[in-house]
């Protein structure tokens, strides 16, 4: 009966410490690890080679909830380009989001000042005749 008896106590400490709340990946990554892990994944998704510097930028507040602003700029031989990433506050994820306005219709502005518009000729042939034989 003691053999059960501790068989049952070995059994249920195994089970309290395999079930005790874990400490989050990014909770027990200081700073520059998390930054490492950015870099190397900003490298991995763009397929940078070693020549092109990465740098993380200073994290700011962002639109999205549960997220921060995090510029990273890639530069080499003087040419430099900035691209905003989303970081979770837990650092567990990094995203990047575009954004695209549909209130400013991109048509308007391209000049088309002097250029010749195909579709308006008088005498231009219909690009879609109604007779033409199918495919």
């Amino acid at each position: 009966m003691s053999s059960l008896r501790l068989l049952a106590v070995l059994l249920a400490l195994c089970l309290t410490a395999g079930c005790k709340a874990q400490a989050p990946v990014a909770a027990s990554l200081n700073q520059s690890d998390l930054n490492r892990r950015i870099e190397v994944m900003v490298r991995a998704r763009f397929s940078l080679t070693p020549d092109i510097d990465v740098a993380l930028g200073a994290r700011k507040p962002a639109t999205m909830a549960g997220y921060e602003t995090l510029p990273v700029t890639l530069s080499r031989d003087g040419h430099t380009q900035t691209v905003d990433f989303l970081v979770s506050t837990d650092g567990k994820t990094l995203a990047r989001l575009e954004t695209f306005d549909l209130v400013k219709d991109p048509m308007f502005t391209i000049d088309l000042t002097g250029r010749p518009v195909p579709l308006l000729w008088p005498n231009a042939p219909d690009p879609f005749p109604r007779d033409a034989e199918p495919l």
